[in-house]
């Protein structure tokens, strides 16, 4: 988040301003977390954990940003993030309604995996 704010403004914020800024965002339900999924076996390959933050809805992102349907056809990198996002959303909702959860995977390697569904029995999807 620090980076993304640095590339287009002068001012830096500090990290508990950030952090506020993100509870804020969650109390008013605008973003989601996806947790990374971890095995927990030990392995030698090594793993981000951090969370994997999205808009709770990717419409709002694309109002903030102000862009039409020929701005996502001719930028189809943002139209991909807000893709992915609106992908996610929807897997998110229906993990959920069968007591499973969502997840994502990123090795420091670059290696990732978008979305895992995991469902309480231990069984689970993976799906880039």
């Amino acid at each position: 988040m620090r980076k993304d704010i640095k590339e287009y403004e002068d001012d830096e914020l500090d990290n508990d301003t950030i952090s506020t800024y993100l509870t804020l965002f969650e109390r008013l339900f605008l973003i989601d977390n996806q947790k990374a999924f971890s095995t927990n076996i030990r392995s030698s390959t090594r793993i981000k954990q951090s969370d994997k933050r999205h808009f709770v809805d990717p419409s709002l992102a694309i109002a903030v940003l102000g862009a039409s349907y020929d701005d996502l056809l001719n930028d189809l990198k943002t139209f991909g993030f807000m893709f992915e996002a609106l992908c996610e959303r929807d897997l998110r909702i229906y993990s959920e309604s069968l007591g499973g959860e969502l997840y994502h995977y990123q090795d420091y390697k670059n290696r990732e995996i978008d979305a895992i569904v995991q469902l309480q029995d231990g069984r689970g999807e993976f799906l880039k």
